[in-house]
């Protein structure tokens, strides 16, 4: 969404994700000793396209892949408005069924079945919920409920027709719904922490790829409450000492000093 209504800005922010990518990608290298081999092959893509995703397989890679992907897109919705976004969407259902039943290759739709959502940001302020007035806080709510009762009886594991990786498609009326809500809020009420971490959900995105995992496993272990280790995982990742704008603004001096 920043990236169709900021055009201006695609450039500058495309360097600093890449740098930002590239310094997680790197805490994750010490973190969990990896070879050399492997971190130059997550990096360039090569174990992504080899092995799927996961974690760092497709993070890196897939950040340029849709930086490098956004002007194309800006062009065309400029051009051809609501049209593009149909378009864009029947041409990524061709490609994901050419890969699964042309090619037998279902390796990158975690990557791909991502990208439904991304053009729906881009065409936020067209689809979206607030287009219908007064009606829009029911509207969300009947979205959410409708998309969370799918979810619910599809279970993840057989959302995989007509491709695989389908439960990234299917929960996007949940995240659309749950973005329009939260706006909604915040047409009312300031609330600063919601604030603070739409400033670095790419940051806690990453770290909790890194360090999730064994920080809830540690504290599910030691309390034996899964509410009670993913209360503790959000508090940590949320006071994480590399999550803040900080980031932002040292990659962006590292970009200066290097031009």
């Amino acid at each position: 969404h920043l990236l169709a209504s900021r055009s201006e800005l695609l450039h500058e922010l495309a360097c600093i994700r890449a740098v930002e990518s590239d310094i997680l990608t790197l805490i994750a290298f010490f973190y969990r000793k990896w070879p050399i081999k492997r971190l130059l092959l997550i990096l360039c893509g090569g174990e992504f396209i080899k092995n799927g995703g996961g974690s760092f397989l497709w993070f890196a890679p897939g950040i340029m892949f849709f930086y490098l992907l956004a002007p194309f897109l800006a062009a065309m919705k400029k051009k051809f408005g609501l049209k593009a976004f149909a378009g864009m969407i029947c041409a990524w259902f061709i490609l994901c069924l050419s890969l699964q039943y042309g090619m037998h290759y279902n390796k990158a739709f975690i990557l791909l079945n991502r990208l439904p959502v991304f053009f729906a940001g881009m065409y936020y302020d067209d689809i979206s919920l607030k287009r219908t007035g007064k009606f829009r806080l029911p509207a969300d709510i009947i979205v959410l409920a409708a998309g969370l009762f799918i979810i619910w009886k599809t279970g993840i594991t057989r959302l995989n027709k007509p491709f695989a990786d389908m439960y990234y498609v299917i929960a996007i009326p949940v995240v659309l719904a749950v973005t329009d809500i939260f706006e909604l809020i915040s047409e009312k009420i300031n609330i600063v922490p919601l604030a603070f971490i739409g400033t670095v959900t790419f940051e806690l995105y990453g770290l909790q790829m890194i360090f999730g995992y064994d920080i809830e496993s540690r504290i599910l272990k030691a309390s034996g409450n899964a509410v009670l280790s993913f209360a503790g995982v959000t508090v940590k990742s949320h006071t994480n000492p590399f999550s803040s704008p900080r980031m932002s603004r040292v990659c962006k001096h590292l970009l200066m000093f290097s031009f």
